[in-house]
């Protein structure tokens, strides 16, 4: 179970959630309530933003299109530099001796801000390529940033979407073969990238009491 808040201005928030509340149960949350209170205008502006393709999406597109890998000849993403797993684990070493971070925290922090998206291409108007006729054609199974996407959300939902996403970026580059299952131990998309299955408490971290110190 989740329970949202939303205040005057239409902001939506989330208060709480039961320990064993998955992915699925956010996602369809916060589709339902956006839609029953108007949350979104259907403007499309965020249809312009950068929209990052995370590790089971890209599982899926390999399995729809019978491959083993995906390269840059693909014509419906771009993709980033691989990433340097020596740099990574030098910097999480660093915040551990500066910020008194665990591993954990540490890591999940230096993903959340390192974390450079294999992302949809756009179109020549600069919208997303899957935008037709100011519609998405590929609606029900847009991304996942699309379905937990709202122009107006509270600062502990937006954290928990951005890690999330950051989460399955790295998670995108095991999928890629770019790195290996040990880069990324605490990653959560290792158990499983059904999102029946995955929990919101394994992707709920705050970094607020650093903050003052960053």
């Amino acid at each position: 179970m989740i329970e949202f808040i939303y205040d005057n201005n239409g902001f939506i928030e989330m208060k709480s959630y039961s320990n064993d509340c998955t992915i699925e149960e956010l996602i369809e949350k916060t589709v339902d309530i956006g839609s029953q209170i108007r949350l979104c205008r259907k403007c499309g502006k965020c249809c312009f933003d950068t929209i990052p393709i995370i590790g089971s999406e890209i599982k899926r597109i390999m399995e729809v299109l019978n491959i083993d890998k995906l390269d840059s000849s693909f014509s419906y993403l771009t993709f980033p530099e691989i990433p340097n797993v020596e740099e990574k684990v030098k910097n999480i070493e660093e915040i551990i001796k500066t910020f008194g971070m665990t591993r954990l925290e540490a890591t999940m922090f230096y993903e959340f801000n390192a974390a450079d998206p294999i992302t949809m291409n756009k179109n020549v108007d600069g919208q997303c390529i899957s935008i037709s006729n100011d519609m998405c054609v590929k609606y029900k199974i847009r991304p996942m940033i699309c379905r937990l996407y709202h122009c107006k959300t509270g600062a502990k939902l937006s954290n928990l979407r951005e890690i999330l996403i950051s989460q399955g970026i790295w998670h995108s580059y095991l999928i890629m073969g770019w790195i290996k299952e040990n880069d990324i131990p605490y990653n959560p998309y290792l158990k499983t990238i059904n999102y029946n299955e995955l929990q919101i408490k394994d992707f709920d971290i705050s970094f607020e009491k650093y903050c003052s110190e960053i």
